[in-house]
């Protein structure tokens, strides 16, 4: 399972093909692209130079670098075994610790692909209900956390946090 901002796809017809970009909002398509046409190869070869959040990957998912005590610890209270990576997970600056098997949730590739993942949370020494979804990145749009954050401020009950 990977935790992605976007994803490209081709559509490949006889003649021709089609770049998709997909993301929470929907797809873009690109017009019609013919085999040997210049704009295919100049795709992939800065496709191949990108970044890779530029290419989807979810920069706020990295590996965890955890001492061995403190990975036991945390697989423990997953309940995953040694062979399974542990993530961290970073949101409004607090870190989470995954196992890629406790998330349950959408494989779709459209649509919010909200998922629930099991996580263990430092700050509360615990497990926590961590959701997840495509976020769309926007100067023009307040992240949900957020919203939460100053939800729980204003002392709106039931409120998740």
């Amino acid at each position: 399972m990977e935790f992605r901002t976007h994803v490209f796809s081709a559509l490949i017809f006889r003649t021709y093909m089609r770049l998709l970009r997909w993301d929470r909002s929907g797809v873009v398509v690109t017009k019609k692209i013919l085999f040997n046409h210049r704009s295919l190869f100049v795709f992939f070869h800065q496709f191949s130079l990108a970044t890779e959040a530029d290419r989807g990957r979810d920069s706020t998912v990295t590996a965890a670098n955890l001492s061995l005590r403190e990975s036991q610890n945390i697989r423990k209270l997953l309940g995953c075994n040694e062979e399974i990576s542990l993530l961290k997970v970073s949101v409004d600056e607090k870190d989470y610790f995954i196992s890629k098997t406790e998330i349950l949730g959408s494989t779709s590739p459209i649509g919010r692909s909200t998922r629930c993942i099991k996580a263990f949370s430092p700050e509360r020494n615990g497990l926590v209900l961590l959701k997840d979804s495509w976020r769309v990145l926007s100067p023009t749009l307040q992240p949900e956390h957020e919203i939460y954050k100053k939800l729980r401020e204003s002392h709106v009950t039931n409120i998740p946090e």
